[in-house]
């Protein structure tokens, strides 16, 4: 239980009894000596809600919605069983009566409380080595132009960060000057360059999510042993898969188009919550656009892209979903990988089960998927090239990979725009 020892934990008890389902908002209202579990269910989504469920022979009735798809699916099936005793433990504060949460259009407003607030590591196969830095001038604004390079640099992130206000002094420059002859230390312009408590009677169930399932069972000890233990966890189940084998899909955004359109009057955000709050109507019901595409890559590319395989759930299966949207007049589109071949993984950071875990999704580590990518941006391109659009699309604005641009530009253009 250290793992949730910081935060506020939902305690949701399914209980097998007659008829009795118990809440628990803190872990001090559990008193683990008198109560006894078939099941534990350790369900981790970042937004929680709390379910209470009662259970009496063929007759079951939720009171609210579930925290967590996975767990309080597990959970709930598991309780329809009269004789389990089931604990579904989630983390996290109420969020009832949350707006930012029960608004769909403000699904981006929500706020660490409610989120593990985990970052991934730097995406080398993005050229994005550090996704959360802004790197800013100086204190007093001095010029640092050499002093750092900047392929190994975030400028929009929420974290400013910068060089020291003093520029180089002599015995800098003689440090510098000193790694010009030296065999063993050599000088590197930019140190980013990247060289330099319960117990079940019958199972415990880990439904914690692709990131803290696995940095759960790390930190207790399953998994690489040497991994593990080169960080200080001791373990007590060599189980090399956990945390490895990490998918993500990855979105290049967005693509670009000129057009005849009609830029949208901005919604007057005070008369559109009213409307949610009066009726559950109008604009801010909607968190995503309307058109979304699911397409496969057609079988005269395949084999060049997968090298003869299809990495596609099956023949029917999409490798592509693009979702189109406009922007007064232009029109702007994300294109989706939904079958990467790239792998990432989650690892421990350090032994104190509270420190957040590194999460490298692994995008573009596997050539294939830049290739996948090329392929949805040309299938996009077509879409537009229909009759329907003759009038209304004036110009594709990239980036093309079929223009003038070299394969490293179009490469390099990708890479920035992935996510």
């Amino acid at each position: 239980m250290g793992l949730f020892a910081t935060t506020l934990v939902g305690f949701i008890a399914l209980a097998a009894s007659l008829a009795e389902g118990k809440v628990y908002s803190d872990l001090a209202q559990l008193d683990s000596a008198k109560e006894s579990y078939d099941f534990i269910v350790v369900g981790g989504p970042n937004l929680i809600v709390y379910i209470s469920m009662t259970s009496q022979s063929d007759m079951r009735a939720p009171i609210t919605s579930a925290g967590g798809i996975g767990g309080s699916t597990v959970a709930s099936r598991l309780s329809e069983n009269p004789r389990f005793n089931v604990l579904l433990i989630e983390a996290g504060p109420n969020n009832e009566g949350i707006i930012d949460i029960a608004v769909p259009a403000y699904f981006q407003r929500i706020n660490s409380t409610y989120s593990w607030g985990h970052v991934t590591t730097p995406q080398i196969g993005l050229n994005n080595p550090l996704t959360n830095e802004k790197l800013v001038p100086p204190p007093g604004g001095r010029n640092a132009s050499g002093q750092y390079d900047p392929r190994f640099h975030g400028f929009n992130g929420p974290t400013s960060v910068s060089l020291p206000w003093g520029g180089p002094t002599e015995f800098d420059l003689l440090a510098i000057q000193n790694a010009e002859h030296s065999e063993e230390i050599k000088f590197n312009l930019d140190v980013n360059s990247g060289k330099p408590s319960g117990l079940a009677k019958k199972e415990l169930i880990i439904s914690s999510g692709s990131f803290e399932t696995p940095h759960l069972l790390l930190n207790s000890g399953i998994g690489s042993k040497p991994e593990l233990e080169s960080i200080g966890v001791q373990s007590i189940h060599h189980l090399p898969d956990v945390g490895k084998g990490l998918s993500d899909h990855l979105t290049f955004q967005p693509l670009g188009w000129s057009a005849n359109g009609v830029a949208v009057p901005p919604v007057n955000n005070e008369v559109a919550f009213e409307e949610w709050r009066v009726n559950r109507t109008g604009p801010l019901t909607e968190a995503v656009g309307h058109q979304l595409t699911f397409a496969r890559i057609g079988r005269e590319v395949r084999g060049s892209v997968w090298n003869g395989s299809d990495p596609a759930a099956g023949v029917n299966s999409p490798h592509i979903e693009i979702a189109f949207f406009t922007v007064g007049p232009q029109v702007m589109a994300f294109i989706v990988l939904l079958t990467p071949k790239s792998r990432g993984s989650v690892k421990l950071a350090s032994p104190n089960p509270l420190t957040p875990p590194l999460i490298d999704l692994g995008f573009l580590t596997h050539p294939s998927d830049l290739l996948a990518i090329t392929e949805g941006i040309r299938i996009a391109k077509r879409w537009f090239e229909g009759p329907a659009y003759s009038e209304y699309i004036t110009g594709f604005l990239g980036p093309d990979p079929d223009s003038t641009l070299s394969e490293q530009e179009f490469e390099d253009a990708v890479k920035e725009r992935g996510s």
